[in-house]
């Protein structure tokens, strides 16, 4: 288990994200989606810049989570997670609301 993405996270984001068609044209195989996540918040969490991940840590390239952060962006991901997420604290009595 990575402890940046707890399985019980990636199983709650994994649906959310956009199906993405093999290449019709070949190449590289397309990098998981877990560890695109892992990379990007990575990136946010240590406030780099994404050419500065590096690639040791088996999550790929900068450009290759950037690119897969600017692809989840435009499908809505993040906000569709973040409603997801808020919601299924709430569910569990974990949400506490700051009074008016």
């Amino acid at each position: 288990m990575d402890p940046l993405l707890s399985d019980d996270l990636w199983h709650a984001i994994a649906p959310l994200l956009p199906e993405h068609p093999p290449s019709a044209e070949g190449g590289r195989p397309r990098l998981p989606d877990r560890a695109c996540l892992c990379g990007i918040l990575f990136v946010l969490r240590e406030g780099i810049r994404w050419q500065s991940l590096p690639k040791e840590l088996g999550w790929g390239s900068g450009s290759t989570c950037w690119r897969r952060f600017r692809e989840w962006t435009g499908a809505g991901v993040w906000q569709q997670a973040h409603c997801h997420l808020v919601a299924a604290l709430g569910e569990r009595g974990l949400l506490q609301l700051a009074a008016p």
